[in-house]
């Protein structure tokens, strides 16, 4: 891929004309539209939505709200390209256009990375925030590598919390229902005189498994008590926003959850992200430190990683172009121990990169953008990549886009580094390269009238040097190509104003060389949800139906290693939920009816396939009141 870096950084300076650094008012995208929703999570930066250079949808808090959902991953399963599967009632597994193991998807809270780096992934059942302080969710479909680096190989998930609020606000919410199912949910926000304010946040959770697994049998360890039927988790976030003078805003963010019995008591994480950020109107800067701790396997071995990020970029725009220019370093650090025999393992990683993109206008109706990324990386060969779009407005509402971009996937500490004397599982390779990905996809945007809009696009991808984690030896980039080909589409009608209706598909098609058994990505998934308001009434329907794959990874996760030579057959499943509300004054009232069609199927491997087998979902239903001012 290195090629490609020194092609990106020549165009951008062929672009980069001396207008494109004088300062102007008025952005590129203001003269495109005024009344199109913003989006930041692309290139790190407010951009118009539908001119964007990548294809990105969005989800609302409000959305969220209506839905009843107790946490994040429940929602974003109905969302345009995304496959969420619930493995346990503590781990949905997330992927977007293939490979869905959440280590190609990289989840970032207002913009910081939240993986853990020793396993790349975190799961939203228990990441470090709560649904009630969640302004939007951002999701980017396809390698978002040129700002947000390894990882977000084939989409990024920007969970964007609520903004500083301008008066108080208060929200309270509880949640009861079967399968154990319970929780509460506090939000408060305030000013702090003048020029503070404050948003604080503290949630906690809890459900069951619908069937105990045997984990002492599985793992041969019949003396370790390891089932435990309840998952709880505990959230907390407190940030706080100053208005400076210039119209710069610094917001300072604390943030922590704690959960137990993590897929039974595989393992027991409690996570503490500290962020500062400094932002003015075209430039900002960013330092984060997250922390993970946990213990596996009932304490036979725990694991502490860290991570330290600092960030910044500039803008700069006139009145036909946009440039932006930043530059990132990260240190991660992990060890783990081996609590019976008493040894440990440690290893720290360095990353550093710099990255640019123009997006310029060359008519009124023509948009190019170009952008690129050099990085350097602990142990792997320095990384270039780019991605390059052309978006023309054909007419009034209707937009196509074309983009080519390359990306890659990071391995993890374990993966790159583990030598085995502390942790015998996901023994890792020094030899490892990065994974790499190249995408080809043509976009439209259509939106006709103001009650109907529509997306499309249709995208190929080609994966090589593939990370892979055999289940009894260290990790390998598999030989061959991996090509991924598939069509999205989706449609938002407002049938009347107070009726919506949204549906999405997804078809998609995909396999692995020399790995037998069924694809491991559905080949289609479509989604369908009605919502409707009717005085203090309020209701949504909402129907998924996905088509039948095969698991590669025990948990769905690489950590743990392959299942075996062939893929774990999981067969189609249907789903419908429900909800229906009443609001009086302050108050609103509401029972959630989850998975009426089908009371039991797998979304990940059954018992007996790998070391560790599935959970299967069942049905629930959930009571909710919920108190703002």
């Amino acid at each position: 891929m290195r090629r490609y870096s020194f092609v990106t950084i020549a165009g951008i300076l062929l672009l980069c004309r001396a207008g494109g650094s004088a300062q102007s008012q008025l952005a590129v995208e203001d003269l495109w539209a005024m009344d199109v929703p913003s989006v930041v999570s692309v290139s790190k930066r407010p951009q118009v939505l539908t001119y964007a250079p990548a294809t990105v949808s969005v989800v609302t808090g409000e959305e969220l709200r209506q839905m009843g959902v107790t946490h994040l991953a429940e929602a974003l399963r109905y969302a345009i390209g995304v496959d969420a599967r619930q493995v346990h009632a503590s781990q949905h597994v997330l992927g977007i256009r293939g490979f869905t193991d959440t280590g190609h998807v990289l989840i970032t809270i207002d913009g910081n990375n939240a993986f853990l780096y020793h396993a790349n992934h975190i799961f939203l059942d228990w990441a470090p925030v709560d649904i009630l302080e969640v302004e939007r969710v951002e999701i980017v479909r396809g390698p978002g590598s040129v700002f947000h680096g390894g990882n977000a190989s084939s989409g990024t998930i920007n969970i964007i919390t609520r903004p500083a609020p301008l008066t108080p606000h208060a929200r309270v919410r509880v949640t009861g229902g079967t399968q154990g199912t319970a929780g509460v949910h506090l939000l408060r926000e305030a000013q702090l005189g003048s020029r503070w304010s404050y948003r604080l946040s503290l949630a906690g959770r809890r459900a069951e498994e619908w069937t105990e697994p045997d984990l002492a049998a599985s793992l041969q360890q019949g003396d370790l008590q390891l089932e435990a039927e309840d998952y709880h988790v505990l959230q907390g976030g407190l940030r706080l926003f100053g208005r400076l003078p210039q119209d710069r805003l610094l917001s300072v963010d604390l943030r922590t959850s704690a959960a137990d019995h993590v897929i039974s008591r595989v393992c027991n994480p409690v996570t503490v992200f500290a962020s500062v950020r400094l932002e003015g109107r075209k430039a900002w800067i960013r330092a984060f430190r997250s922390g993970h701790d946990k213990d596996f396997w009932d304490g036979i071995y725990t694991v502490s990683d860290e991570n330290v990020e600092i960030e910044a970029m500039r803008v700069f725009e006139s009145a036909r172009q946009a440039l932006s220019v930043g530059g990132y370093a990260k240190s991660t650090r992990y060890r783990v121990t081996d609590e019976q025999r008493g040894t440990a393992e440690a290893h720290r990683v360095w990353d550093v990169a710099v990255h640019a993109e123009t997006q310029y206008r060359l008519r009124h109706d023509l948009q190019l953008a170009l952008g690129g990324r050099l990085e350097r990386y602990t142990g792997l060969a320095p990384l270039g990549m780019l991605r390059a779009s052309a978006l023309h407005q054909v007419a009034t509402g209707l937009a196509l886009r074309a983009t080519v971009a390359s990306g890659y996937y990071l391995p993890s500490l374990l993966q790159s580094t583990n030598e085995g004397r502390a942790y015998p599982l996901a023994l890792g390779n020094p030899d490892l390269e990065a994974e790499g990905i190249r995408m080809l996809e043509l976009a439209l945007s259509l939106a006709p009238t103001p009650r109907l809009q529509v997306e499309a696009a249709a995208f190929a991808n080609r994966v090589t040097d593939r990370i892979d984690n055999p289940a009894t030896t260290m990790a390998v980039n598999a030989d061959g190509v991996v090509w991924q080909r598939g069509v999205e589409a989706g449609l938002s009608y407002a049938l009347t104003p107070a009726v919506t209706w949204h549906t999405n598909g997804t078809v998609l098609r995909a396999g692995l060389p020399q790995v037998a058994g069924p694809d491991p990505d559905p080949a289609y998934r479509v989604n369908s949800r009605l919502l409707a308001r009717w005085g203090p009434w309020s209701g949504w329907l909402q129907a998924q139906a996905v088509g039948a794959y095969g698991e590669l990874y025990a948990t769905a996760n690489p950590v743990f290693g392959r299942i075996g030579a062939a893929t774990a057959p999981v067969s189609a499943y249907r789903v419908l939920d429900a909800r229906i509300a009443h609001r009086a004054g302050a108050l609103e009232f509401g029972i959630l009816a989850q998975n009426l069609l089908q009371d039991d199927h797998y979304e990940s491997n059954r018992p007996g396939a790998g070391v560790h087998g599935a959970d299967p979902v069942g049905r629930r239903f959930l009571l909710q009141a919920e108190w703002h001012r």
